[in-house]
């Protein structure tokens, strides 16, 4: 297949309709950028600070979406936008603990001239490639890519292994690793890594511009805590700006909505109430909730806390009432929901204004009105009333029920046991000989040891093997009707052998090494915890809703002919922070997870809370 454009062109043996989602924007390639001057192709004064999370800080690009073709002497459009400027590429800084006090705010206008090259993949078998397969992208293309087969027709329902189209090749959506080339999921933001040729201390100048700029607009936690990596290597990772919103005008305006949803599969069996009904399982965020609290919440108060089984149930009444959770959330400063307006993240503080002053809450009653079909309603100035009857559409809809349900099948699925905590993990450890007399919490710090590599963080080639482990380990038909069965609602996990480690105990409250029949192998104590990393990097992952205003040009090119399978009824709908964690965050899980257990059995203690007996416990009223 030739290639298009410049960019990768995915093998013919991947879904048409993932396929597509590379053709909607040819990004820069290295004829495009060759045909800038140097000092246009990256100045620090165009790149403002966009937001930033533990592991890195993104920029945006504000310079012009123009500049001369020193060719033609025509204005062309900048590598950094598209060629219609209603998609844009950030820039992705990684951070570093922060070496000294913070520095004065201070800004430093600097021109920093560089040529650019596009590096190639190590050889292959399709030598075509033009950005290297930088360690992140690849655990997205391979490792996440794979888990979210499926998904994006919306349906949630992958094909069956045995599919296959008509000259017999597989669809791509087999239940196996993929042997196809590497491509990116229509559910992951673009990402690339460009690679710099620098002269000289012009990497440090342009990096250090940067970062001093930035520093006024980043909160004082992070300010305090860490830096951007002025060190880092001749490279700089671009990453498509999900808030990006066109300049040309009102009409124009995107908003976009950042969910964290947090633990989204049915607690274990000896689970109990949050008091208000005995019937209603407490989920692990609630107790979670109840720890950060310091156990001073009420039965009530945890009653009324953002529910990810809610959020998760396709159910309309319950899914309202997990929206109305998150915006009590939002309101109060938490970080489970984010709004972004005109490219900009709009807290609570400022949701409430003048009437037509409030750029969010204009954008949610033009959603609305659109949504019921008249522009005549009477609406509150207030964006947090405006919240829930805005967004609830778009969280009831298939594509976004389908992908909280995989995600909360592969949060529990992924790890050992059948109750999705770590009590079976232990239980595993205990029998293993690696164990050594050592808790497992401390046995997890020692992978910067050389002799300790069961603790190393996963290569790719440990991801790799992870995957056919994980993907070959079941009966491949069994494990379709699983898959099948998340799409509507998170499905428990089967009682089943996880890594090796016998049937899985029943109730109680912790697995316990008498229940694991065979000791793990070496090999599979490390697929359990590998797995168990994996788990938490979908349990850390946010959902991305973009929805252009009904007016905007971004949305009335859409159409729902051309198959896109970024866009369902106007939104588009992406997976963000997704990624690896380090094999040292298993000591915080683990210690976290005694923490959360112990706190929640003193709360409910002291509100007197009772034991749910039977099925019952498992039952709902809503």
């Amino acid at each position: 297949m030739e290639e298009e454009d410049g960019y990768h062109c995915p093998s013919q043996t991947e879904p048409e309709i993932e396929r597509r989602t590379h053709k909607e924007w040819p990004w820069p390639s290295v004829e495009m950028l060759s045909k800038y001057r140097q000092d246009e192709l990256l100045d620090a004064n165009d790149w403002h600070y966009l937001a930033e999370g533990g592991k890195s800080l993104l920029v945006r690009y504000m310079g012009p979406q123009t500049c001369k073709d020193p060719k033609t002497g025509q204005d062309t459009p900048v590598p950094w936008t598209s060629p219609d400027g209603r998609r844009a590429l950030a820039l992705r800084m990684d951070k570093r603990k922060r070496r000294g006090p913070p520095p004065a705010v201070q800004k430093l206008k600097v021109n920093v001239q560089h040529e650019f090259t596009e590096t190639s993949c190590p050889p292959s078998a399709d030598s075509r490639l033009e950005w290297p397969a930088t360690e992140r992208y690849a655990f997205e293309t391979t490792v996440i890519t794979n888990f979210l087969r499926g998904l994006s027709s919306g349906s949630g329902t992958p094909a069956s292994p045995s599919s296959s189209q008509s000259d017999g090749e597989t669809t791509g959506e087999q239940w196996e690793c993929s042997e196809a080339p590497p491509y990116l999921s229509p559910l992951l933001p673009y990402n690339r890594r460009l690679v710099c040729r620098w002269h000289g201390r012009k990497r440090l100048a342009f990096l250090e511009a940067i970062a001093n700029a930035a520093e006024p607009h980043r909160p004082s936690h992070r300010r305090e805590m860490d830096e951007i990596d002025i060190d880092c290597p001749d490279a700089l990772d671009v990453i498509e700006d999900l808030s990006w919103t066109p300049r040309d005008g009102v009409d124009q305006d995107v908003l976009c909505v950042e969910i964290k949803p947090k633990w989204l599969f049915e607690p274990g069996d000896d689970e109990v109430s949050s008091g208000k009904d005995d019937s209603r399982p407490i989920s692990r965020y609630r107790k979670h909730a109840i720890l950060k609290a310091d156990g001073a919440l009420t039965p009530q108060e945890v009653d009324d806390l953002y529910e990810p089984l809610d959020l998760a149930s396709a159910d309309p009444p319950r899914v309202r009432r997990a929206l109305q959770g998150l915006v009590r959330n939002w309101q109060k400063g938490g970080n489970n929901l984010r709004l972004f307006c005109r490219g900009a993240q709009q807290p609570a503080r400022a949701s409430s204004g003048v009437e037509g002053n409030n750029p969010l809450a204009n954008a949610l009653e033009r959603l609305i009105n659109a949504q019921k079909g008249s522009s005549n309603l009477s609406l509150t100035t207030d964006a947090a009333d405006l919240v829930t009857p805005a967004l609830l559409p778009a969280l009831l809809s298939p594509r976004f029920q389908a992908l909280v349900a995989r995600l909360g099948f592969l949060q529990r699925s992924l790890v050992p046991g059948p109750r999705g905590d770590l009590a079976h993990l232990k239980a595993l450890w205990d029998m293993s000989s690696e164990k050594k007399g050592r808790k497992l919490e401390d046995a997890t710090l020692t992978g910067d040891k050389k002799d300790e590599p069961m603790f190393f963080d996963p290569s790719m080639h440990d991801w790799n093997d992870f995957l056919t482990y994980w993907f070959s380990k079941e009966d491949p038909s069994q494990r379709s009707e699983d898959w099948a069965a998340s799409t509507t609602t998170p499905a428990p996990a089967r009682d089943t052998k996880r890594a090796r480690g016998g049937e899985a105990s029943g109730g109680g409250n912790h697995s316990r090494s008498s229940d694991i029949v065979t000791p793990p192998t070496w090999k599979e104590m490390r697929h359990a915890l590998i797995g168990t990393l994996l788990s938490g990097t979908f349990k850390d992952a946010s959902i991305w809703i973009r929805i252009p205003m009904p007016s905007s040009a971004e949305l009335q090119s859409q159409s729902a002919n051309e198959g896109h399978p970024g866009y369902v009824d106007g939104r588009s709908i992406h997976l963000i922070d997704v990624d690896p964690k380090p094999m040292k965050k298993l000591s915080h899980w683990l210690q976290l997870d005694d923490d959360i257990e112990r706190s929640y059995r003193e709360w409910k203690a002291k509100h007197a809370i009772q034991e749910v007996e039977g099925s019952d416990k498992r039952s709902r009223t809503d």
